[in-house]
Protein backbone atom coordinates (compact mmCIF):
# COMPACT_ATOMS: atom_id res chain seq x y z
CA UNK A 1 0.00 0.00 0.00
CA UNK A 2 1.43 3.37 -1.11
CA UNK A 3 1.56 5.93 2.15
CA UNK A 4 1.51 9.72 1.28
CA UNK A 5 4.88 10.33 2.73
CA UNK A 6 6.03 7.70 0.11
CA UNK A 7 4.66 9.60 -3.01
CA UNK A 8 5.87 12.68 -4.35
CA UNK A 9 3.00 14.96 -4.91
CA UNK A 10 3.38 19.04 -6.07
CA UNK A 11 0.29 20.23 -7.31
CA UNK A 12 -2.78 20.35 -4.87
CA UNK A 13 -4.84 18.38 -7.68
CA UNK A 14 -2.49 15.52 -7.47
CA UNK A 15 -2.48 15.53 -3.35
CA UNK A 16 -6.25 15.73 -3.44
CA UNK A 17 -6.78 12.76 -6.37
CA UNK A 18 -4.47 10.41 -4.30
CA UNK A 19 -5.34 11.35 -0.79
CA UNK A 20 -9.06 10.30 -2.40
CA UNK A 21 -8.04 6.96 -3.75
CA UNK A 22 -5.95 5.71 -0.91
CA UNK A 23 -9.64 6.47 1.14
CA UNK A 24 -10.99 4.78 -1.10
CA UNK A 25 -13.20 7.28 -2.54
CA UNK A 26 -14.73 7.67 -6.00
CA UNK A 27 -14.90 11.44 -7.24
CA UNK A 28 -18.73 10.71 -7.45
CA UNK A 29 -18.57 10.46 -3.69
CA UNK A 30 -16.20 13.04 -2.47
CA UNK A 31 -18.45 15.10 -4.53
CA UNK A 32 -21.47 14.25 -2.61
CA UNK A 33 -19.78 15.14 0.74
CA UNK A 34 -18.47 18.11 -0.27
CA UNK A 35 -21.71 19.20 -1.82
CA UNK A 36 -20.10 19.66 -5.78
CA UNK A 37 -20.18 18.10 -8.81
CA UNK A 38 -17.99 15.45 -9.74
CA UNK A 39 -17.13 17.44 -12.54
CA UNK A 40 -15.66 19.92 -9.96
CA UNK A 41 -13.54 17.43 -8.14
CA UNK A 42 -12.84 16.14 -11.66
CA UNK A 43 -11.14 20.20 -12.16
CA UNK A 44 -9.38 19.76 -8.53
CA UNK A 45 -7.92 17.07 -9.53
CA UNK A 46 -6.61 18.09 -12.91
CA UNK A 47 -5.45 21.35 -11.13
CA UNK A 48 -8.11 23.51 -13.41
CA UNK A 49 -9.64 25.10 -10.46
CA UNK A 50 -9.24 25.21 -6.79
CA UNK A 51 -11.95 24.25 -4.07
CA UNK A 52 -12.96 26.66 -1.65
CA UNK A 53 -10.81 26.66 2.03
CA UNK A 54 -14.03 25.20 3.29
CA UNK A 55 -14.12 22.41 1.02
CA UNK A 56 -10.21 21.67 1.61
CA UNK A 57 -11.21 21.00 5.35
CA UNK A 58 -13.71 18.58 4.18
CA UNK A 59 -11.53 16.50 2.18
CA UNK A 60 -9.17 16.25 4.65
CA UNK A 61 -11.72 15.23 7.13
CA UNK A 62 -13.27 12.22 4.99
CA UNK A 63 -10.06 11.27 3.45
CA UNK A 64 -8.24 11.04 6.91
CA UNK A 65 -5.33 13.54 5.71
CA UNK A 66 -4.04 16.84 7.70
CA UNK A 67 -5.22 20.05 6.42
CA UNK A 68 -1.48 20.99 6.90
CA UNK A 69 -0.23 18.46 4.29
CA UNK A 70 -3.28 19.14 1.77
CA UNK A 71 -2.80 22.54 2.03
CA UNK A 72 1.52 22.91 1.51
Amino acid sequence: MTTLNETRLTTLGRKIKTARTIAGLKQSELAKVCDVSRSAVSQWESDVTEPAASKLFVIARVTGQSLDWLDR
